[in-house]
Order: C-alpha cells, then sequence, then structure tokens
C-alpha cells in the first residue's frame, strides 16, 4: 500500500517538475515564428 501511495506521489510531481518556466506568447504574424514552423514542417514531412 505505502508503494502505491508514493507511486501515485511521484506520478503528480513528475508533470510539475517538467514545465518550462516563463512561458512566453508570440505573435503568430511574426516572420521568424513563420519560417520556423515552415521549416520544421519541410522537415517533418520529408521523414515521412
Amino acid at each position: 500500500m505505502k508503494l502505491i501511495t508514493i507511486l501515485l506521489l511521484c506520478s503528480r510531481l513528475l508533470p510539475s517538475l517538467a514545465q518550462e518556466e516563463g512561458a512566453q506568447e508570440m505573435d503568430c504574424n511574426d516572420e521568424t515564428v513563420f519560417q520556423a514552423v515552415d521549416t520544421a514542417l519541410k522537415k517533418y514531412n520529408a521523414e515521412l
């Protein structure tokens, strides 16, 4: 029973530790964001 409790507690803590600090809002009309997404999509589609 103790093992189940510890596993449950750890499973609740791990996602909160993995979150990034300070997410930033990005404008979808930003040219650098557009180019980064375009490059990522082209690379992803090439692997398919």
